[in-house]
């Protein structure tokens, strides 16, 4: 069973192999998995592979790939934001 088909399933209630593992990977561990020096760890912007480093990391340690649909850090940043905090 793949990890989609068993998230998919235990979304709809139905039995699956084994309970799905997704969990929330940041950037600090995908940076130390690498070993990538502070100096070179991107926190906001321009960090578009890091996305290929996590699967990787998810695939190390056999967890299920899951999608976070999270925002790109700039959209916090309020100097680069078009959404306004006041």
């Amino acid at each position: 069973m793949t990890g989609r088909e068993r998230l998919l399933r235990t979304f709809r209630g139905e039995k699956v192999d084994r309970v799905p593992v997704c969990p929330w990977i940041y950037k600090n561990l995908i940076y130390r998995y690498f070993d990538i020096p502070p100096e070179k760890q991107v926190w906001r912007v321009g960090n578009d592979d890091l996305a290929e480093m996590a699967v990787e990391v998810y695939d190390y340690f056999g967890f299920d790939h899951l999608h976070r649909l999270g925002s790109p850090w700039h959209v916090y940043d309020e100097k680069s934001s078009s959404v306004s905090l006041l």
